[in-house]
């Protein structure tokens, strides 16, 4: 609890900045709120309303106090309430793991309003950059083909051939010769 505890305190204390300009699922108006709202205050009431009328007729879905398995790691809990999804050993890591995800989605679409020194400072620094021309790059070393004694660039790489159809040529040329003591060995 003292996880979800630090997250409303968060929300207090930062919560006008986090609210957000989003569309309604269920009448599409917009609508502020926070990242995960999904419905308008209007909307939300009717569906409080509704949930709370099948509780009524239907009863608990998942009766409290019953046993199931968490989502998480598959571990077998005690039912304490009827979103219960976790167990109480992987409750805070889950909650912290969604509001790290959640946070991270609303970092990456308001970055510039949330941070605008770094940006600024980014755009700069590209600005000043300017490409830098390598005119004493260093040569690929060179290398005599095994099969056809050509002279090659082989830039740091392990092969022994200048082409394709050298490197098929002496691979053959190898297996012959394999074969060959192969053959001899019995």
């Amino acid at each position: 609890m003292n996880t979800l505890r630090r997250i409303w305190k968060s929300l207090l204390k930062h919560g006008e900045k986090m609210k957000a300009i989003k569309i309604c699922n269920q009448c599409g108006k917009e609508h502020e709120c926070y990242p995960n709202a999904r419905y308008c205050p209007e909307c939300r009431v009717i569906r409080q309303k509704e949930r709370a009328q099948r509780m009524r007729l239907y009863g608990a879905m998942r009766p409290l106090g019953t046993k199931d398995n968490c989502t998480r790691c598959g571990a077998e809990y005690i039912v304490e309430s009827g979103l219960q999804k976790y167990c109480p050993k992987c409750r805070q890591e889950a909650y912290l793991e969604m509001d790290r995800i959640g946070g991270m989605k609303y970092y990456g679409a308001n970055s510039d309003e949330i941070n605008p020194k770094r940006n600024i400072r980014r755009i700069e620094t590209r600005a000043e950059k300017q490409p830098i021309i390598n005119t004493h790059r260093r040569k690929p070393p060179k290398k005599s083909c095994e099969w056809c004694g050509n002279i090659f660039a082989h830039h740091g790489t392990r092969s022994k051939t200048c082409s394709v159809e050298c490197k098929r040529m002496y691979y053959n040329k190898r297996k012959r010769e394999a074969r060959k003591e192969n053959n001899n060995a019995f």
